[in-house]
């Protein structure tokens, strides 16, 4: 098994955007967090990352974060999953489009 965490904390570095006088800017950077709980394994899941290595991927997570966005009927429907895997599973998703430009429909 593969941890996606050791590659992700040690390629990445986060930035704080903080507005001060109206002029969004970036602070220092500071090493990222280490995500422990997201792993990947090639038998299982078809390699996808998922929590703990259990067969809920970080995608199925983001879909269900979508799709019940009370916290607490998510957790009634997944209970084996936690707070802490939730909010890596969001910091993994954010690594992941942190550099990508996502075209958006032009609303009027």
């Amino acid at each position: 098994m593969q941890l996606l965490a050791d590659f992700v904390a040690h390629s990445r570095t986060w930035r704080r955007l903080t507005v001060r006088g109206g002029a969004p800017r970036l602070s220092q950077e500071a090493p990222m967090e280490k995500l422990d709980r997201i792993t990947t394994n090639a038998a299982r899941m078809n390699g996808e990352p998922c929590i703990r290595n259990l067969r809920l991927t970080i995608r199925r997570v983001l879909e269900a974060l979508a799709l019940y966005p009370d916290r607490a009927e998510l957790k009634r429907e997944y209970p084996e999953l936690e707070d802490e895997d939730i909010r890596q599973a969001l910091a993994f998703a954010a690594t992941l489009i942190e550099d990508k430009v996502v075209p958006l429909p032009n609303v009027r």
